[in-house]
């Protein structure tokens, strides 16, 4: 029976998988290769949580081959193959657009980078869910970043180069993402009151987590 008080769903219908990088510059490279990738036969939104991020995203597009547009305004959001990189802000200010254009489409979602909480996250994954349930979302993160760093990242790292992964390949599984998961669940305990930063060291450094 069709409910009109139907509940939102306690967990993202949407599930991110990560992509996990041994360097940043790695990282970047991947997430640039992969948008140019899938923007051949899919439309392509990059989501970015920081301020200096966008500065970064702005060198790093500049290398690339396809059309790329930093959304600003809702006109900026077009039906075609230029791949639309916007803030986390801007995500959820224009999501009614980006349902209007995308809902029927193999819509791809690339967070750039982790947020330290995963509050911020699964907001961006149950609004992905209420756009498209076609949608594939991914995340992007490296063993630079102070989240994998705060929870033995070195180790693992130093794993994956006896293993003979190389600096070009990224590793995903589940159990990666639950482990990624679970960190930002332990820094959420720590942050009482949270305090903004520019960038995820600023973020890390105002709000005093090590």
């Amino acid at each position: 029976m069709f409910s009109f008080f139907s509940k939102k769903p306690s967990v993202p219908l949407i599930k991110l998988e990560d992509k996990v990088w041994m360097t940043t510059s790695a990282h970047l490279t991947g997430l640039l290769q992969d948008a140019q990738n899938y923007a051949e036969t899919k439309p392509v939104l990059i989501v970015y949580f920081f301020e200096r991020t966008e500065n970064t995203l702005q060198e790093v597009f500049k290398l690339g081959q396809k059309p790329y547009v930093f959304v600003k305004a809702a006109d900026d959001l077009k039906d075609n193959k230029q791949i639309h990189i916007l803030s986390e802000s801007a995500f959820h200010q224009y999501a009614e657009k980006i349902k209007s254009l995308f809902a029927s489409k193999d819509l791809v979602v690339l967070l750039a980078e982790h947020y330290p909480l995963n509050q911020n996250e699964d907001e961006i994954l149950f609004k992905l869910g209420e756009i498209s349930l076609k949608t594939k979302a991914y995340g992007y993160i490296d063993f630079d970043d102070p989240i994998l760093k705060l929870f033995g990242g070195e180790r693992i790292l130093e794993l994956l180069k006896k293993m003979g992964i190389k600096e070009s390949e990224s590793i995903s599984h589940s159990l990666v993402s639950k482990s990624i998961k679970e960190a930002k669940k332990k820094i959420g305990e720590k942050v009482k009151h949270e305090q903004k930063g520019i960038s995820i060291e600023d973020w890390f450094n105002k709000n005093k987590v090590s």
